[in-house]
């Protein structure tokens, strides 16, 4: 189980990181970052441990992936911003991404048995002792990690490659 973990996370993390840039470099569609690296991330989850959830989390990555969280800045426009407002940004853009997978971590906290008895359908649902320390924890480490390694590398090509695979391999703590 831990192989399939480890061999599923690097394969479609490096899909996504190279879908992440072809969708920023200007050369390919925009959408190629808005659609299909959700789309892969997505897949990586689900063939991790699939359920309803995606269907919701996919459609949020979406639209998290496709907002930079540009704050807006108090220096003349003619100044750069400082690298801490660039750091909050690349954070704020990860931090979006793994909000976005909450209804798959919802989904995944209760367990649904539908029992059919003489034609009535009975539904059980009960909650599964999902540890959300590990949700919550996803959700501020996992931003940290992308957001460090971004305002740290001066090549945008890399940069923007290994922010995608990063943005998708650190969801695998969601599992650990």
């Amino acid at each position: 189980m831990i192989i399939k973990t480890i061999f599923v996370t690097i394969v479609m993390s490096i899909i996504a990181g190279i879908l992440y840039r072809m969708g920023g470099s200007g050369n390919y569609p925009r959408q190629t970052r808005i659609i299909w690296t959700p789309l892969a991330i997505g897949c990586m989850l689900g063939i991790l441990h699939f359920n309803w959830g995606l269907l919701f989390s996919i459609p949020l990555m979406m639209g998290a992936i496709s907002s930079y969280w540009t704050i807006v800045s108090i220096h003349p426009p003619n100044k750069p911003k400082p690298d801490t407002e660039w750091w909050l940004n690349y954070y704020l853009h990860d931090f979006g991404v793994v909000l976005a997978t909450l209804p798959y971590v919802i989904v995944s906290s209760f367990i649904c048995k539908i029992i059919f008895i003489k034609n009535i359908i009975f539904i059980l649902t009960y909650v599964n002792t999902f540890p959300w320390s590990r949700f919550f924890i996803t959700l501020f480490i996992a931003p940290l990690i992308v957001a460090t390694y971004s305002a740290l590398e001066t090549k945008a090509v890399r940069e923007e490659i290994i922010r995608g695979f990063l943005i998708s391999s650190t969801l695998v703590l969601l599992f650990i």
